[in-house]
C-alpha cells in the first residue's frame, strides 16, 4: 500500500485506534507515516502509542514534525497510562481556604492535607 494514502487514513482515523493500528507496524514504516501527517494530528495521535513504540521513533523526526510541541507531551515516561486513563485515576485537588504564605516543605499547609 502506498504511504502517502496509509498516513492519511492513520491522520483521519480516531486517536486511540490510530496508536493501537501503529503498535503492529515496524518502526521504520510508521516513521515514514509521521513524517506525512500534520503536526496537529500527530499531537493527538502519538500519546496514544505506547512509550516503548514512540521511544524507537527517531527524535529528530518528532521534533521536525512538531517543533512547537513540548516533548513531555509525546514522552510520559514509564507506567504511562492513556489520556483518559489517567482522567478517571486521578485524585481531586485538594481543597484550599486561600493562598499559601508559607512553604509546604517547612510544615505549613493550608489545610488537612
Amino acid at each position: 500500500m502506498d504511504v502517502e494514502k496509509v498516513s492519511s487514513i492513520w491522520g483521519d482515523m480516531e486517536p486511540s485506534k490510530a496508536g493501537a493500528v501503529m503498535e503492529d507496524v515496524e518502526v521504520a514504516t510508521a516513521s515514514q507515516i509521521v513524517g506525512l501527517v500534520s503536526a496537529e494530528r500527530l499531537v493527538a495521535r502519538l500519546p496514544e502509542m505506547s512509550p516503548q513504540k514512540l521511544w524507537q521513533m527517531p527524535p529528530e523526526l518528532l521534533h521536525d514534525r512538531m517543533p512547537g510541541v513540548n516533548a513531555m507531551h509525546l514522552w510520559p515516561g514509564p507506567g504511562h497510562r492513556s489520556p483518559k486513563t489517567c482522567q478517571r485515576l486521578s485524585r481531586p485537588t485538594p481543597p484550599t481556604t486561600g493562598p499559601s504564605t508559607s512553604c509546604p516543605r517547612l510544615g505549613a499547609t493550608n489545610g488537612p492535607w
